[in-house]
């Protein structure tokens, strides 16, 4: 957690605005990699990491503040959103190509250890990148110099053995101190004796670990296979839920809606004359506990929207994920009844940023009418975060933001407010 967040924020942003203590005969005005010293600059960037929290979903929970305060106890989860999931957009063009991938390297890796799921190809890729990032670091920043020895934090060098601990122990992020802190956090916020609070811990503690054992003993017991649902939701199976607001009649659809919902029901097997109508859906819950709201919904919202609106989802056959903007959620009976989306698909990721990020920055082109498409809901893995942003070449794309370690709520019970 720390590893990760704070210690390697601590080290690389004074490096980068040229504030990091200097020894001996070295001069931070020398520093090449200082691109973020011009005070200008520096508050812009802030400026546009703060605007960018409307476009994080609620899921996200806490979005970075402005880098002004970013010695204002900025948060870890501020932290590994600003570096692992803006970072790689955010410097992209401000910090040398050399030391903009050098950072790429680093994410690339921790991105990979912050999944609870974990393939062997994966763990060998984030080794190899965390030992490249270790090894390069000496070569850019230190340079040989001793003076220049204390720049080496003990946490670049316990890094290159992450993977190897992966391997042994288990994924970090299962035994990281987000689940020490949690446990600290919800137990004390059970402490009802303030004359013993200590006694009165521990007996709480003792009655949580027999809860767990009986959970683990009769799961049948405690945790029942269908737990109390939103009012007025549709339970779609595997975990899915549609939620409202719901169209309370069915309506005709936008011209280029009509065209891919007519070519989907001619492929099911649907004749009609008229015009086909739709009974739209606001919201779905994902198996995961995020809720992924709709463009029909968030159009009609006023004040504080976090755009949930936006989705991964994979396809049968395709090789990797999708994201696209979900315009709303249907019905349609085919022979049992199916829930699909109305989805405008983004472009594929820019395959030279691509290349260049060590696949840590896919930035997209917005969709449009002529890219709407109708997929099954349960296609849908995950809300997303797509971040607009003018990259150096003056091109206006979107970029793709994932949730740090989403697919761990799976083990941990996580469940977005669905009542709205």
């Amino acid at each position: 957690m720390h590893l990760a967040a704070i210690n390697v924020g601590d080290l690389l942003i004074p490096l980068w605005r040229g504030a990091h203590p200097t020894e001996g005969h070295d001069d931070s005005s020398s520093w090449d990699w200082a691109a973020l010293s011009d005070s200008d600059l520096w508050r812009k960037l802030g400026a546009l990491v703060a605007s960018w929290a409307t476009y994080l979903p609620i899921s996200f929970d806490k979005t970075p503040r402005d880098l002004q305060k970013i010695h204002s106890h900025y948060r870890a989860w501020e932290w590994l959103i600003l570096l692992y999931g803006y970072g790689p957009a955010l410097f992209f063009g401000v910090l040398e190509e050399r030391y903009w991938q050098h950072f790429c390297r680093l994410v690339r890796g921790i991105r990979i250890l912050q999944q609870h799921s974990i393939t062997a190809d994966q763990l060998a890729e984030a080794d190899k990148q965390l030992k490249l990032f270790a090894w390069e670091f000496e070569t850019l920043y230190v340079q040989g110099q001793t003076n220049r020895i204390h720049f080496v934090r003990p946490w670049i060098h316990a890094i290159t053995h992450l993977a190897d601990e992966t391997e042994r122990k288990g994924p970090p992020i299962t035994c990281s101190q987000w689940t020490l802190e949690r446990m600290i956090g919800d137990l004390g916020r059970e402490i009802r004796n303030h004359v013993s609070p200590y006694a009165n811990l521990s007996i709480r503690a003792t009655l949580r670990c027999q809860v767990n054992a009986l959970k683990a003993l009769y799961p049948e017991t405690f945790d029942p296979e269908h737990p109390d649902l939103p009012r007025g939701c549709d339970d779609l199976g595997d975990g899915y839920l549609l939620l409202r607001r719901r169209d309370r009649y069915s309506r005709v659809v936008s011209p280029a809606e009509e065209v891919v919902l007519t070519d989907a029901l001619l492929s099911l097997g649907y004749r009609f004359e008229d015009a086909p109508r739709v009974q739209r859906w606001a919201r779905l819950q994902l198996p995961h506990g995020q809720v992924a709201r709709s463009l029909w919904q968030e159009d009609s919202m006023t004040r504080g929207v976090r755009c949930s609106r936006n989705v991964s989802f994979q396809l049968p056959g395709d090789a990797a994920p999708s994201c696209g903007e979900v315009r709303y959620y249907f019905k349609m009976r085919h022979p049992s009844v199916k829930a699909f989306a109305m989805v405008s698909a983004y472009g594929l990721p820019d395959p030279d940023l691509r290349r260049r990020s060590f696949d840590t920055l896919h930035a997209c082109k917005h969709g449009s009418d002529e890219d709407l498409c109708i997929i099954d809901v349960k296609n849908i893995r995950s809300v997303v975060a797509m971040i607009p942003h003018r990259f150096p070449d003056s091109r206006d794309l979107f970029f793709v933001v994932e949730k740090p370690g989403l697919s761990f709520t799976v083990l941990t019970g996580y469940e977005e407010p669905s009542h709205e």
